[in-house]
């Protein structure tokens, strides 16, 4: 269901998942042309550099090369180093969102790479309430705008 659900966007793709791995990235092969991919996690500056050049190989190992030059990637973290559960401004995160053309919500039981191995579902819900898809768009508009402060952002125009 995972993979069907990032089929079917047709302007943007975030994934709000704190435990992303590079090996998930094949979820992207049946993206359409021209989706913007947003990527938010946790990670640490010590480990982010090498964690998002294994993402960004992947995900250009998994796109059709006819969409790659249309194809945009932001990937930012959250940086453990520097927020903590401790802190009052505490940043870590758990739950898991996919987001669609900014308009279909979903909260995802469990990591995408769950999703493309197992023979289970984890549970995917669709948020259907608009309130509960503005408290989730401000939680997220947060957390992004912590990580682009913190300067825990790659950007990448397209993927050639």
């Amino acid at each position: 269901m995972y993979a069907n659900l990032i089929a079917s966007a047709t302007s943007g793709i975030i994934i709000w998942d704190p435990y992303i791995h590079d090996a998930d990235m094949q979820i992207f092969s049946n993206l359409n042309h021209g989706v913007e991919i947003t990527l938010l996690t946790l990670g640490s500056s010590q480990s982010w550099p090498q964690k998002i050049s294994n993402i960004v190989t992947r995900i250009k190992q998994s796109i059709p090369d006819e969409f790659k030059e249309n194809t945009s990637l932001s990937a930012l973290y959250i940086n453990k180093d520097i927020h903590s559960r401790d802190q009052d401004d505490s940043w870590l995160f758990h739950d898991r969102f996919l987001i669609i053309d900014d308009s279909d919500f979903y909260i995802i039981g469990s990591s995408v790479g769950y999703h493309i191995t197992a023979t289970q579902s984890t549970g995917i819900m669709e948020i259907s309430s608009d309130l509960d898809k503005t408290i989730i768009w401000d939680a997220y508009n947060e957390t992004y705008n912590q990580a682009v402060s913190d300067g825990c952002q790659y950007n990448l125009q397209n993927l050639l």
